[in-house]
């Protein structure tokens, strides 16, 4: 896995370039954080400052350089503009495990976008990087990220309470994961899989 942390790995889908996010990106960073329609499913609060951005930016480069996460940033190729960001924090190399994070600017919702990103970077998870799980928390009435994760093939694993603190209150959350052999099925299998409860959970 250290090797992928030498140099940023550029991605590329369909209709999207996935790049390192770079002081560039700041505006539009700040254009969809500055939303309370994306911040209310996210776990940090509304943006008001540029300097918001900027740390954000930094956060980003931070991680990456102590090779403690890996977050893309989404670039619609017909526009050059970034609309959202997805990859992997909180990364436990012994235990070959990390988890999914994504935000997508409310203006492009529901078009497939985090979809398309977010399956390119499981693939590069499991199969570049030699993960073994890949785990990702959402809030129960976030019926889009829910949906995502069916896509993608997670299963939800059980109901966290109190797993964030959020706008003054501590919130619970539901986790879903993705194994390696469970993905690599999908792949033989070609097969859209559903989301449910592991068993004994």
């Amino acid at each position: 896995m250290n090797r992928i942390f030498e140099r940023f790995p550029a991605l590329e889908t369909e209709r999207l370039r996935l790049q390192q996010i770079t002081n560039e990106h700041v505006f539009d960073l700040f254009t969809y954080f500055s939303r309370d329609d994306l911040t209310k499913y996210y776990d940090i609060d509304t943006f008001y400052t540029m300097e918001q951005s900027f740390s954000l930016v930094h956060f980003f480069k931070r991680r990456f350089r102590s090779r403690e996460g890996i977050r893309w940033g989404l670039i619609n190729k017909e526009t050059n503009r970034l609309i959202g960001t997805c990859g992997f924090h909180r990364i436990e190399k012994i235990n070959r495990k990390a988890e999914l994070g994504y935000d997508l600017s409310p203006d492009y919702w529901q078009q497939g976008f985090m979809t398309e990103a977010a399956r390119r970077i499981v693939e590069f998870g499991f199969n570049d990087m030699g993960l073994h799980r890949i785990e990702a928390y959402y809030f129960e009435d976030n019926l889009a990220s829910r949906q995502l994760l069916l896509k993608l093939g997670f299963q939800r694993e059980g109901n966290l309470k109190g797993r964030f603190f959020k706008h003054g209150e501590f919130v619970d959350a539901v986790v879903a994961a993705l194994l390696k052999p469970e993905y690599d099925k999908m792949q033989e299998n070609t097969f859209e899989p559903t989301i449910q409860k592991r068993r004994g959970v």
